[in-house]
């Protein structure tokens, strides 16, 4: 199979989230990684579902349908982490499962709905495409990590990175005998 690149298309990569396929500019993606376990942080912000230790560095992880405001559900053999890179910061977001990388055209980009592209939202834009409409998003809405309402220093810490205290940087696991320090 041929691809042919157009220069006024956007790549990006598409997902599910529920019955919904959504994708982010493929530039934004640093890597998917199967699923693994999520070592829960306490008082992270809602839907920070805690850290993952990926080859030695300690990632927030977040639950997508949490910030998309879908019904939770058990994740299964598909779902899987998409690794952002937001403000210079890793931050993983799961997914129900990942489906391609396509070319958007960019006259096939409409605008989101009023309020869904607002400061701190996930919707970018929509996307026509042959199979229907595809939702492309903002990492950083995503993730809750841009600027806007509903930002604290939790959110900000979850988004940055930083292990929270009593979390060993390297193996993302509770370290004997810390104390936790606010």
């Amino acid at each position: 199979m041929t691809h042919v690149v157009d220069t006024e298309a956007m790549r990006v990569l598409t997902f599910h989230v529920g019955r919904t396929r959504f994708a982010v500019p493929i530039l934004e993606v640093r890597e998917i990684v199967s699923m693994m376990d999520v070592t829960p942080v306490p008082d992270t912000p809602p839907g920070v579902l805690g850290v993952i230790n990926l080859r030695g560095r300690v990632i927030p992880v977040v639950d997508s349908r949490h910030r998309l405001g879908l019904e939770p559900r058990e994740v299964d053999e598909r779902a899987c982490i998409v690794v952002f890179e937001v403000h210079e910061q890793l931050v993983g977001a799961v997914v129900d499962d990942v489906s391609d990388v396509v070319d958007v055209p960019r006259d096939a980009l409409d605008p989101p709905p009023p309020s869904s592209g607002d400061a701190g939202r996930p919707v970018r834009a929509l996307a026509r495409l042959e199979d229907g409409v595809t939702i492309l998003l903002d990492p950083a809405g995503l993730l809750d990590c841009s600027s806007g309402s509903g930002r604290d220093a939790s959110t900000d810490e979850a988004c940055a990175g930083a292990p929270a205290a009593g979390v060993s940087g390297a193996t993302g696991e509770r370290t004997q005998g810390e104390e936790e320090t606010p």
